[in-house]
């Protein structure tokens, strides 16, 4: 399987086509749920890297909460 995004339907259509010759299609399955979840992984941490120390310290300040401790920002 390719390691671009595939749709449902494509997914579909791809699994149909291996069960018309006799192919198992988990192998096929599987793939699409593991590189699925590897591309929400990459998308999770790419947002987690924009967001700032500084926003994460303008919400502890706005809300009114204890900051958490082993929450510090290192000297620069």
């Amino acid at each position: 399987m390719a390691s671009s995004q595939v749709t449902e339907e494509e997914l579909r259509r791809i699994c149909l086509d291996a069960a018309a010759r006799g192919e198992g299609v988990s192998h096929i399955i599987n793939d699409y749920l593991y590189l699925n979840f590897q591309h929400e992984q990459h998308e999770a941490d790419r947002a987690a890297l924009h967001r700032s120390e500084d926003q994460a310290e303008e919400w502890w300040i706005a809300s009114g909460a204890p900051r958490p401790q082993g929450r510090h920002r290192a000297a620069g």
